[in-house]
């Protein structure tokens, strides 16, 4: 446990300081803060995050025995009652790991640029939404509610950090880009494909008209409908069922379908930052349009988590709409007049987030910390 600490430590602190001096050797601290927890993601013991063990072991494997692509991609292994091959899995993620492996012949350089393919695009991204003064806070997000998670989850992650930067292409009108990135974030993970909806939703939340039957409540209008339609697929799951073999993604309808049953523990977890939101909405007026947006993730983050109660793995989902708290938990900083106590109350609750659900319940098989 204390190699986490003190590389999150070390990088916030490397990212604190990147802030507050000039541009050239900014880049020089925020390249070594980011490195940091890729190095520890190199050095992690192959039954650190359930899924290293369950196929990228047996994907690297794949490409040091072999001499073509062609047979990398033909290799199978038997695992969970049936047989699994390299092709089945993702083709950018598959084509990483054979060029890595090919010019570096190691696991530990693989499971490094894995890594950095996650941390990198999401430091890009935050950059292009204009919160780098506040870098460092929103990487303290990132350690204390998703790295652990990116040891195991990692094709989606990798997916989910360039379908955000794709986002922040999308929010300044630069389409080539954002659609640059979120193909390559679908080529990653096809559960990708859900960004289109995310920046969609962005769009809906904050035009101005009000959505018929709602306009008596004005602004949040939109709000309160996207929210409605989110509860109504939570009861429908036949109908989201239908929508992902549309858009291609019937793959995972089985993660959906069965009963769900409300899980308390995932509402409360989530509550203090609901609370916060609530709280500081008057003093962050003058980015609302953000906000309604911002409040609307953490409503579907809400939603989502609760399809863990169907398969652990049902709840995955639900990350793409947690990296937005990178945003909105800083926002809650800067626009309470750099509030010391909401800082402490902030940090307090993210500690608490990560040893809740990384030490206490661990989520993924990632504490205790073991080498290589």
């Amino acid at each position: 446990m204390g190699i986490y600490i003190f590389g999150f430590g070390s990088s916030i602190l490397l990212l604190y300081l990147a802030s507050h001096i000039n541009t050239k050797q900014r880049w020089a601290l925020a390249l070594i803060a980011l490195s940091i927890p890729c190095l520890i993601a190199a050095l992690r013991a192959n039954d650190i995050g359930t899924d290293t063990s369950v196929y990228l072991v047996q994907i690297v494997d794949a490409a040091q025995n072999t001499s073509s692509i062609k047979e990398y991609l033909n290799i199978s292994w038997f695992s969970v009652w049936r047989y699994k091959s390299v092709s089945e899995y993702e083709i950018a993620f598959t084509a990483v790991i054979y060029i890595v492996v090919k010019l570096f012949h190691g696991m530990a350089a693989v499971k490094f640029v894995i890594e950095a393919l996650m941390l990198f695009p999401t430091y890009f991204a935050l950059k292009k939404m204009g919160k780098e003064r506040y870098m460092w806070l929103s990487f303290l997000v990132y350690y204390c509610m998703m790295y652990n998670s990116s040891l195991n989850v990692m094709r989606q992650f990798i997916a989910m950090a360039f379908t955000f930067l794709a986002f922040a292409y999308a929010v300044e009108r630069q389409y080539r880009g954002a659609l640059i990135f979120e193909i390559v974030a679908v080529l990653f993970h096809t559960s990708a494909i859900l960004g289109v909806v995310i920046y969609g939703m962005f769009v809906f939340v904050n035009k101005n008209t009000p959505v018929r039957g709602f306009k008596i409540f004005r602004n949040y209008s939109r709000l309160i409908a996207v929210t409605l339609l989110g509860l109504l697929l939570l009861v429908a799951t036949n109908v989201i069922v239908k929508i992902m073999s549309v858009v291609g993604l019937g793959r995972y309808a089985d993660y959906i379908l069965g009963d769900i049953t409300f899980l308390p523990n995932q509402i409360l977890v989530r509550l203090p930052i609901f609370v916060l939101f609530i709280l500081l909405w008057k003093r962050m007026q003058k980015n609302e349009a953000w906000n309604r947006f911002l409040f609307a993730m953490l409503i579907y983050d809400f939603i989502c988590s609760q399809f863990a109660s169907v398969l652990s793995y049902s709840g995955r989902i639900t990350w793409y709409f947690v990296q937005f708290e990178m945003v909105t938990l800083p926002s809650f900083y800067m626009n309470s007049k750099k509030n010391k106590l909401l800082l402490l109350i902030i940090i307090g609750y993210l500690i608490f987030y990560w040893w809740y659900y990384y030490v206490n319940l661990n989520n993924g098989s990632t504490v205790p910390f073991k080498f290589y």
